[in-house]
Protein backbone atom coordinates (compact mmCIF):
# COMPACT_ATOMS: atom_id res chain seq x y z
CA UNK A 1 0.00 0.00 0.00
CA UNK A 2 1.09 3.48 -0.10
CA UNK A 3 2.19 5.03 2.73
CA UNK A 4 0.83 8.60 2.21
CA UNK A 5 -2.61 6.80 1.94
CA UNK A 6 -2.18 4.35 4.48
CA UNK A 7 -4.36 4.94 7.72
CA UNK A 8 -2.41 3.25 10.00
CA UNK A 9 -0.09 5.10 11.41
CA UNK A 10 0.90 4.24 15.02
CA UNK A 11 1.56 7.25 17.09
CA UNK A 12 0.86 6.71 20.87
CA UNK A 13 -3.12 7.88 21.25
CA UNK A 14 -3.09 9.53 18.16
CA UNK A 15 -6.47 8.55 16.45
CA UNK A 16 -6.68 7.21 13.43
CA UNK A 17 -9.42 8.40 10.79
CA UNK A 18 -11.93 5.46 12.02
CA UNK A 19 -12.03 2.85 14.66
CA UNK A 20 -12.93 0.58 11.96
CA UNK A 21 -13.43 -3.47 13.94
CA UNK A 22 -13.40 -1.53 17.16
CA UNK A 23 -17.47 -1.71 17.44
CA UNK A 24 -17.51 -4.42 19.81
CA UNK A 25 -15.23 -3.25 22.34
CA UNK A 26 -16.89 0.13 22.54
CA UNK A 27 -20.24 -1.33 22.53
CA UNK A 28 -18.93 -3.49 25.59
CA UNK A 29 -18.33 -0.48 27.20
CA UNK A 30 -21.31 1.64 26.28
CA UNK A 31 -23.17 -1.86 28.15
CA UNK A 32 -20.93 -1.37 31.26
CA UNK A 33 -20.76 2.26 31.74
CA UNK A 34 -24.90 2.05 31.49
CA UNK A 35 -25.23 -1.16 33.54
CA UNK A 36 -23.30 0.66 36.21
CA UNK A 37 -24.91 3.46 36.07
CA UNK A 38 -28.13 1.48 36.68
CA UNK A 39 -26.41 -0.66 39.94
CA UNK A 40 -26.53 -3.78 37.70
CA UNK A 41 -23.17 -6.00 37.61
CA UNK A 42 -21.06 -5.60 34.19
CA UNK A 43 -18.33 -7.63 32.76
CA UNK A 44 -14.92 -5.65 32.76
CA UNK A 45 -12.63 -5.57 29.98
CA UNK A 46 -8.51 -5.51 29.65
CA UNK A 47 -6.63 -4.26 26.25
CA UNK A 48 -4.15 -6.08 25.00
CA UNK A 49 -1.66 -5.81 22.22
CA UNK A 50 1.33 -4.78 20.80
CA UNK A 51 2.50 -1.10 20.74
CA UNK A 52 0.44 1.16 18.23
CA UNK A 53 -2.45 -1.30 17.69
CA UNK A 54 -4.65 1.59 19.42
CA UNK A 55 -5.45 0.59 22.82
CA UNK A 56 -4.40 4.36 24.40
CA UNK A 57 -6.44 5.47 21.64
CA UNK A 58 -9.82 3.39 22.76
CA UNK A 59 -9.24 3.90 26.28
CA UNK A 60 -9.30 7.69 25.30
CA UNK A 61 -12.37 6.95 23.20
CA UNK A 62 -14.12 4.99 26.23
CA UNK A 63 -13.00 8.31 28.32
CA UNK A 64 -15.04 10.04 25.77
CA UNK A 65 -18.07 7.59 26.51
CA UNK A 66 -18.40 7.76 30.04
CA UNK A 67 -17.69 11.99 30.43
CA UNK A 68 -20.67 11.98 27.82
CA UNK A 69 -22.88 9.90 30.22
CA UNK A 70 -21.91 12.32 33.29
CA UNK A 71 -19.55 9.82 35.26
CA UNK A 72 -16.68 10.59 36.91
CA UNK A 73 -13.78 9.11 35.15
CA UNK A 74 -10.02 9.59 35.53
CA UNK A 75 -7.02 8.19 33.49
CA UNK A 76 -3.34 7.95 34.62
CA UNK A 77 -0.12 6.17 33.22
CA UNK A 78 2.36 4.21 35.00
CA UNK A 79 5.19 6.20 35.42
CA UNK A 80 8.60 4.59 36.79
CA UNK A 81 9.28 7.94 38.85
CA UNK A 82 6.23 7.18 40.97
CA UNK A 83 4.53 5.01 43.02
CA UNK A 84 0.99 3.00 42.16
CA UNK A 85 0.11 5.08 45.24
CA UNK A 86 0.87 8.20 44.54
CA UNK A 87 -0.59 7.93 41.16
CA UNK A 88 -3.92 6.92 42.27
CA UNK A 89 -4.06 9.68 45.24
CA UNK A 90 -3.40 12.27 42.56
CA UNK A 91 -6.66 11.03 40.60
CA UNK A 92 -9.06 10.06 43.11
CA UNK A 93 -8.37 13.64 44.60
CA UNK A 94 -9.42 15.43 41.60
CA UNK A 95 -12.33 13.24 41.22
CA UNK A 96 -13.34 13.87 45.18
CA UNK A 97 -12.72 17.92 44.61
CA UNK A 98 -15.15 18.02 41.54
CA UNK A 99 -17.97 16.34 43.39
CA UNK A 100 -17.06 18.50 46.80
CA UNK A 101 -17.85 21.55 44.08
CA UNK A 102 -21.16 20.33 43.72
CA UNK A 103 -21.59 20.25 47.17
CA UNK A 104 -24.50 17.83 47.12
CA UNK A 105 -22.61 15.10 48.38
CA UNK A 106 -21.73 16.38 51.91
CA UNK A 107 -20.83 14.02 54.48
CA UNK A 108 -20.38 11.16 52.50
CA UNK A 109 -17.24 13.13 50.47
CA UNK A 110 -15.82 14.50 53.73
CA UNK A 111 -15.53 10.76 54.75
CA UNK A 112 -13.87 10.16 51.01
CA UNK A 113 -11.50 12.80 51.51
CA UNK A 114 -10.60 11.60 55.03
CA UNK A 115 -10.09 8.14 53.79
CA UNK A 116 -7.73 9.42 51.00
CA UNK A 117 -5.53 11.16 53.67
CA UNK A 118 -5.47 8.20 55.40
CA UNK A 119 -4.33 6.09 52.20
CA UNK A 120 -1.94 8.41 51.38
CA UNK A 121 -0.36 9.06 54.80
CA UNK A 122 -0.56 4.98 54.78
CA UNK A 123 1.38 4.97 51.85
CA UNK A 124 3.80 7.83 52.31
CA UNK A 125 2.21 10.16 49.40
CA UNK A 126 3.04 13.87 49.39
CA UNK A 127 1.82 15.36 46.26
CA UNK A 128 2.20 18.97 45.47
CA UNK A 129 -0.17 21.44 47.76
CA UNK A 130 -2.06 18.17 49.10
CA UNK A 131 -1.63 17.52 52.46
CA UNK A 132 -1.51 14.58 54.26
CA UNK A 133 -2.48 14.73 57.78
CA UNK A 134 -4.06 11.87 60.26
CA UNK A 135 -7.45 10.69 59.34
CA UNK A 136 -9.69 9.52 61.98
CA UNK A 137 -10.03 6.37 59.60
CA UNK A 138 -8.54 3.66 60.37
CA UNK A 139 -6.44 2.21 57.23
CA UNK A 140 -4.92 -1.29 57.57
CA UNK A 141 -1.83 -0.52 55.63
CA UNK A 142 -2.53 -3.15 53.08
CA UNK A 143 -3.14 -1.55 49.58
CA UNK A 144 -5.56 -4.25 48.43
CA UNK A 145 -7.92 -3.40 51.39
CA UNK A 146 -7.11 -0.06 51.68
CA UNK A 147 -7.52 0.70 48.13
CA UNK A 148 -10.57 -0.79 47.56
CA UNK A 149 -11.97 0.73 51.09
CA UNK A 150 -11.13 4.23 49.17
CA UNK A 151 -13.08 3.02 45.57
CA UNK A 152 -16.26 2.38 47.49
CA UNK A 153 -16.12 5.64 49.66
CA UNK A 154 -15.61 7.90 46.34
CA UNK A 155 -18.27 5.77 44.85
CA UNK A 156 -20.35 6.10 47.31
CA UNK A 157 -20.00 9.54 47.49
CA UNK A 158 -20.37 9.80 43.48
CA UNK A 159 -23.70 7.40 43.87
CA UNK A 160 -25.26 9.71 46.45
CA UNK A 161 -24.57 12.63 44.29
CA UNK A 162 -26.10 11.23 41.20
CA UNK A 163 -29.54 10.51 43.42
CA UNK A 164 -29.50 14.49 44.67
CA UNK A 165 -29.25 15.70 41.10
Amino acid sequence: MNPVDNPYTPGAGTPPPELAGREDILQLAVNTIKRTKSNKAAKSQLLLGLRGVGKTVLLNRIYQIAELEDCQTAIFEADPNHTLPELLTQQRHRLLLKLDRRKKAGEDIQKAFNLLRGFANAFKVKIGEFEVGLSNEITTGDLMIDLTDLFVSIGTAAKKEIQLS
